[in-house]
């Protein structure tokens, strides 16, 4: 009995090691399918419930065409505008985050996260050797929360009319996610059929 735990104890210990090598950026290159490549966004904030992102791209599927266009294109026209404002205003800061080692850890909820993920995309290759992603996008916050040249005003009030609009849809979508994790008539299989199939 003592050498089968102390077998399980090695295979852990090896299972351990080999996550602790994995690439960390390997998560953070998750690729939406194509048709949802625009609703990142909404796919966050399903998957706030605990499900997968699998589950929270079907669920957001069969929902997905109820979405308003205008209140979502308001939102990715105020996005890209607050985007280029701060590569305008704070270009220089932000390259020299991308390029020197930071060690600030920002304990902050901010409601312009996927403006840090374009910034942090449109600048990944020019990440240095001696930074990780995690630490840029805690400088990245860091500096964008603390800048008073950056008006987030009209980026948060199309996010909010969006979001106010989407509600609906998130709410159905996040009604099929309880179904498909209880597999409620069947529903995980079908997920996994149509998802994978």
């Amino acid at each position: 009995m003592e050498k089968i735990s102390e077998e399980n104890k090695i295979e852990k210990d090896n299972i351990e090691a080999a996550f602790l090598e994995c690439d960390e950026k390997i998560t953070d290159k998750i690729v939406p399918k194509k048709e949802l490549e625009n609703f990142e966004i909404d796919i966050k904030e399903i998957m706030k419930s605990g499900c997968n992102r699998q589950i929270a791209e079907y669920s957001l599927m069969q929902y997905k065409n109820n979405t308003s266009k205008n209140e979502y294109s308001k939102y990715e026209k105020a996005k890209e505008e607050l985007i280029n404002e701060i590569n305008t205003k704070l270009g220089n800061k932000i390259e020299a985050i991308i390029n020197k080692e930071n060690k600030d850890l920002v304990e902050k909820e901010i409601d312009y996260e996927e403006i840090i993920d374009e910034i942090l995309e449109k600048n990944e290759k020019n990440i240095s050797d001696n930074n990780d992603r995690y630490q840029v996008k805690n400088g990245l916050i860091k500096l964008i929360s603390e800048s008073k040249d950056i008006n987030l005003k009209a980026f948060r009030i199309s996010k909010d009319e969006y979001i106010k609009k989407r509600k609906p849809v998130i709410e159905a979508a996040l009604r099929l996610v309880k179904k498909i994790v209880n597999n409620e008539n069947g529903e995980y299989e079908k997920f996994y059929k149509e998802f994978y199939g």
